[in-house]
């Protein structure tokens, strides 16, 4: 696959390729998200509406889309920053980042938050970038420290799986 992949921040008129993405997402990966598959599509238009005009505040919160040339998403990393309360404007948060079965090990991931990490420093003005993942995520985890990331932290039993099932979530910060 020579396939030219271009990253850019999602756009309002691509709401519903965005909505069928985090789908797959949720559905392919349900163990690395806060969110559940069942629930995201039960949600209506109108409250999917409303969760993605969140992701449309570039560059304080955003979703980095990985397109083909034909357009389609095939990854994405989101990232957020809590403008409203000014003792916190200054760290980050990097969330939903997902690559498509079918272009993974290629350093997709990689270019995602490489150029989230830059967005959050040189545009937003972020002095460090948190983000969680989750202690079964071991590639994940892998990613991040390669990106400079350390862990400063664990949440135990951070998500809910089921009746006795739960996924831990290691806690890891870069400085920029």
């Amino acid at each position: 696959m020579n396939e030219t992949i271009s990253i850019r921040p999602v756009e309002e008129n691509e709401f519903n390729d965005f909505v069928e993405f985090q789908t797959e997402a949720l559905f392919n990966t349900p163990e690395i998200y806060g969110s559940d598959y069942e629930s995201y599509r039960a949600l209506s238009i109108l409250n999917k509406e409303q969760l993605f005009e969140r992701i449309l505040n570039y560059p304080f919160d955003f979703v980095l889309g990985a397109f083909t040339e034909q357009d389609a998403m095939v990854g994405m990393a989101g990232f957020s920053i809590q403008t409203n309360l000014p003792k916190q404007r200054h760290k980050g948060y990097i969330w939903s980042v997902y690559v498509s079965t079918n272009y993974r090990g290629k350093g997709l991931a990689t270019n995602l938050i490489e150029d989230v990490l830059e967005i959050a420093k040189e545009d937003a003005g972020c002095e460090q970038v948190l983000v969680r993942v989750a202690s079964s995520n071991l590639d994940g985890q892998a990613l991040y420290r390669k990106l400079g990331f350390i862990q400063y932290g664990a949440e135990v039993r951070a998500l809910k799986l089921g009746p006795d099932s739960y996924i831990d979530e290691l806690l890891m910060i870069r400085l920029l």
